[in-house]
């Protein structure tokens, strides 16, 4: 196998688990939002929500990096070995700390990790629409195709940002929703738990829908669907 088929290959499956986990988290959510399950259910279905959403952000960075890498060598993206490097090295700090921040998640330094996360991204945000406009710019390679699969990728970062500012109360409500469970498995979560869950969830939906968007259109991007 080549190393482009085995980009490829990757890049593909980066695609199908990406999706996947959103679309697996998004059902696990609606059993956290069902109010007439007891605070027990509603829990553990919260964790597999979390455990599930671990997935795509994982493979948010190594779908960047094998991207890049493959444009490179096809010669859609005329940049030097060292630039890929860089990409490859940006998406292996960035796994690095999203698999810290999921296995440090409710010890006392998870939202510090939370919020060296959310910079991270901010600044990958703001790197990866200076480095499209560039690539644009250049007129070499496929320029424009390459230009836009970036942009449309970054519109995902942001989105994942807007995600996470939307559940900025949820960790709270979730250990409340743990302490009642713990208290009585089979009650129901107090009303104002309940309420916050569900609002906090409510609020990304849009934010996920679009990263959704941003997922098929790179697809068919990648595919030549689109022109």
């Amino acid at each position: 196998m080549s190393i482009v088929l085995g980009l490829k290959f990757a890049h593909l499956l980066l695609f199908v688990y990406w999706l996947g986990g959103d679309l697996g988290t998004y059902y696990a959510s609606r059993w956290v939002m069902r109010g007439d399950l007891g605070a027990s259910p509603r829990l553990t279905s919260a964790r597999i929500m979390l455990a599930i959403d671990t997935v795509p952000r994982l493979c948010m960075p190594l779908a960047l990096a094998t991207g890049v890498n493959l444009a490179a060598l096809q010669g859609r993206l005329i940049v030097s070995p060292m630039a890929v490097a860089a990409v490859w090295t940006l998406a292996v700090f960035w796994l690095a700390l999203a698999w810290s921040a999921h296995h440090c998640r409710g010890r006392t330094n998870s939202a510090r990790l939370e919020r060296i996360d959310r910079w991270f991204r901010q600044l990958v945000a703001v790197g990866l629409a200076m480095f499209a406009f560039t690539v644009l710019a250049s007129g070499t390679g496929d320029s424009t195709w390459v230009a836009i699969k970036l942009l449309v990728f970054d519109v995902a970062v942001i989105a994942g940002l807007a995600v996470r500012r939307a559940l900025a109360h949820f960790p709270r409500a979730l250990a409340e929703l743990a302490s009642q469970a713990e208290a009585a498995p089979g009650a129901p979560a107090r009303r104002d738990t309940s309420l916050a869950l569900e609002d906090a969830l409510r609020r990304c939906r849009g934010w996920v829908a679009l990263i959704w968007l941003t997922l098929l259109t790179n697809a068919a991007l990648g595919i030549h669907l689109l022109p």
